[in-house]
């Protein structure tokens, strides 16, 4: 091998090991900003996730609103409907009179949370309505046990007993839905389940009374998709 040979091999492995050295370098760069991309993008998506569990109405609504004779909002009136009298007192919605105030949904997964107080048989939470005739209610019974109830055409045609939910002065009620699946919780644990595609596609829920007594709602919440269920709330 001449002299000359040395330096031109020498020459063609500095530049094979830059080279190399080069593309390791490449490589490091895209797996870091690959890495990058999933951690911040799985941050993104679990912000979604917590946006979408945000409930609809802010801090309970407490129905503090212009129109102190009733639930429409002015703003939307589409949001609110009324039928009956009501009256907001302190941020409580009191009826004085048969009246049932509703909400219309978007449809998919959702719950609906209220507090009931001075609760009577006639008074309900109401969704799947369709018309007066025709919905889904719990409510409690004349001897204290609360019950879910389709009414069909004005009549009862199917009732499910709670658990264990009894009373009628300061309940917590949570209603949560998902197609044919409604399930009930309060007093930190499930209640019941239904499963029962009748009236799945109405879209109004609230709450109702016939004006036997003076009850009260109180903090109402709408859950787009429903609050988690491992809190056991409310």
């Amino acid at each position: 091998m001449s002299g000359s040979d040395q330096p031109a091999r020498s020459d063609t492995r500095r530049r094979w090991m830059s080279l190399l050295a080069w593309s390791a370098a490449v490589v490091a760069v895209v797996a870091l900003g690959v890495g990058f991309d999933r951690w911040f993008g799985a941050r993104d998506r679990l912000g979604s996730a917590e946006a979408r569990a945000s409930p609809v109405l802010a801090e309970a609504d407490g129905f503090n609103r212009a129109d102190q004779e009733g639930l429409t909002r002015p703003d939307n009136p589409d949001f609110w409907q009324t039928d009956g009298v009501w009256n907001v007192v302190g941020g409580q919605a009191k009826p004085t009179g048969p009246a049932a105030a509703l909400t219309r949904v978007l449809g998919g997964p959702g719950a609906f949370e209220v507090q009931v107080r001075d609760a009577t048989p006639g008074t309900a939470v109401v969704f799947r309505w369709e018309d007066a005739n025709n919905h889904w209610r719990l409510r409690p019974l004349e001897d204290g046990p609360w019950v879910v109830e389709r009414m069909e055409n004005g009549r009862s045609v199917g009732v499910t007993r709670t658990a264990d939910l009894l009373g009628f002065e300061d309940v917590r009620l949570l209603v949560e839905f998902n197609g044919d699946e409604v399930l009930v919780r309060s007093q930190g644990r499930l209640q019941c389940t239904v499963v029962d595609a009748t009236f799945v596609d109405a879209d109004q829920l609230g709450f109702s009374s016939d004006g036997v007594g003076t009850p009260t709602f109180d903090n109402a919440i709408f859950w787009f998709p429903p609050p988690s269920s491992s809190t056991g709330d409310p």
